[in-house]
């Protein structure tokens, strides 16, 4: 039976019709930041047909399965390209040289002269796209970058860097280091209004005996042993148990965990608390394969995962994520909740939860259930389910729709994900706390004072590069106040001058943000 060829969806097609209007103006390095789940590849696999580009096109991923699945992805969108004119570039598979597709891993072309970069000649290329391009700052994919010519002034060859997350827990920036503007930025909230992602669901499960204070850090999450040490026990492990087992007894799960050893151990909580099939898989398992297809498949309720489930993993059936793993990256946290918000393909192809409804077709998967497991700790701003929308939310068990009939757009909760504080929600059980993620609105109300200065100091936190204006009045210089923020030491001197001249009556000085944390510690610094 021949097959119906594919169609792009609407924002899918905008995004290519946007991308080509870029490169004639000359925005030749771009970046797409979609969520999870709306068909990210499928835009970079129809590059070749849209833009009828002469030369070839290279594809750089950093995992075998994100290679597997640009493969399948190109071939399925490009059916009358042959065979042999799609190669894989990465460990033990080679391309010969007429490919018009090569999907390359970074690791292997992008060590420092080597001959697997070599063999391509700068001029070979049309178009390279960097999949998951939240990593493209890192020396591998310079040096793919730098061979292709991509930051010569002349370069006419498109870069398209495809993410669901277009920032760095590290704050390295991708733009302009890497690229030169994002195209094109769906929020999470928006595909799921549109019915292109699944809503998302949430319980929040507290309590757990565990303390992460002592836990210490390294450049941009937790240092894993020291968590696994901490959050890896009998109790935590089946407490999570049982809340699933209330929770989400008959859906297909993924759980996240902090190492091989914890997941070992989480599955077996599992097995021993809830009576169902749960294995752990990690990257080097020599069963992993075996393991995702009996999960997909359903002989397997629970995966429980260290590292390996994180991007690129495409399972519409996964209908609860479990956040065993405590961390600080916001990147991090946002893959790991889109493992579990695609649609399901309904038999007439649609491929839309509001198309679906109007035709009155039997869903499968309405939601998605994300178990959100939050330890204490006063010491580390942890990203949870909450802190992912602006401060001052308000569920009262509304929609969002509900909500955006009664109020201003602008007063909405952010759609897209921000870590932050939030207020916490009507106590369902001893341990359990429902978050319902995108049923909330925001209180339009004037901040207090404390509440200014806590917002700063959390910016303060995350920007480690300002320079700060702090100020005392005379005869108080053992307590000073925060007066203005500013991103460099000239910027805040000049500010600070400014500061005295309109206020002689109080003493002005600059210091950086790590000073000033320090003076805030001590309890030098007022609001």
């Amino acid at each position: 039976m021949t097959m119906p060829p594919l169609k792009l969806r609407p924002y899918q097609e905008e995004a290519l019709r946007i991308s080509k209007q870029k490169l004639d103006a000359g925005v030749t390095r771009q970046m797409l930041a979609l969520p999870t789940g709306t068909g990210k590849t499928c835009i970079f696999a129809s590059l070749l047909e849209y833009y009828k580009f002469q030369g070839n096109m290279l594809v750089l991923v950093h995992r075998s399965e994100l290679a597997d699945q640009a493969y399948e992805k190109i071939r399925a969108w490009n059916p009358d390209l042959p065979l042999r004119r799609v190669g894989i570039e990465m460990g033990l598979d080679r391309c010969t040289g007429w490919e018009k597709v090569v999907i390359a891993g970074v690791q292997t072309v992008g060590r420092t002269n080597t001959e697997r970069l070599q063999k391509f000649p700068p001029s070979w290329f049309d178009v390279i796209v960097c999949d998951e391009a939240h990593h493209s700052v890192s020396p591998t994919y310079r040096n793919v970058f730098e061979h292709f010519g991509l930051f010569n002034r002349d370069n006419k060859k498109l870069l398209m860097g495809v993410t669901a997350t277009p920032y760095r827990a590290d704050d390295k920036e991708l733009i302009p280091a890497v690229y030169q503007e994002i195209i094109l930025n769906m929020p999470m909230l928006q595909a799921i209004d549109e019915g292109w992602l699944c809503d998302v669901r949430g319980f929040r499960i507290t309590e757990t005996g565990a303390n992460l204070d002592s836990v210490n850090t390294g450049d941009d999450d937790f240092a894993v042993d020291r968590l696994d040490n901490e959050v890896n026990n009998a109790w935590r492990n089946g407490l999570i148990a049982r809340e699933w087992r209330k929770l989400a007894l008959n859906r297909r799960t993924i759980v996240f965990a902090v190492t091989v050893k914890h997941a070992i151990q989480l599955a077996a909580a599992f097995g021993e608390y809830c009576g169902v099939k749960a294995e752990a898989v990690w990257g080097e398992d020599p069963e992993r394969e075996r393991k995702l297809k009996e999960h997909k498949g359903g002989k397997v309720q629970i995966l429980c995962n260290c590292g390996v489930l994180t991007e690129g993993y495409d399972d519409w059936g996964i209908e609860c994520i479990v956040m065993a793993r405590p961390t600080l990256s916001k990147v991090l946290f946002v893959q790991m909740i889109g493992r579990g918000t695609r649609v399901e393909r309904f038999p007439d192809d649609t491929d839309n939860l509001v198309e679906a409804r109007r035709k009155c077709l039997p869903i499968t998967k309405p939601d998605c259930l994300i178990i959100d497991v939050v330890d204490n700790t006063k010491k580390h701003d942890l990203v949870t389910l909450a802190s992912l929308f602006n401060r001052g939310m308000d569920f009262d068990g509304k929609s969002l729709t509900e909500l955006a009939k009664q109020k201003k757009q602008g007063e909405i909760a952010s759609p897209y994900l921000t870590p932050t504080d939030v207020q916490k929600v009507e106590r369902i059980e001893t341990s359990i706390e429902e978050v319902d993620l995108f049923k909330g609105g925001r209180r339009v109300e004037k901040p207090t004072t404390r509440e200014v200065f806590k917002q700063k100091w959390e910016k303060m936190k995350r920007d480690q590069h300002f320079w700060l204006v702090i100020s005392t009045a005379p005869g108080a210089t053992d307590k000073w106040k925060l007066e203005e923020s500013e991103p460099s030491q000239a910027s805040a001197e000049r500010k600070a001058g400014l500061l005295r001249t309109s206020h002689p009556n109080r003493a002005y000085s600059v210091c950086h943000v790590r000073d000033f944390a320090q003076l805030f510690k001590d309890g030098f610094i007022d609001y």
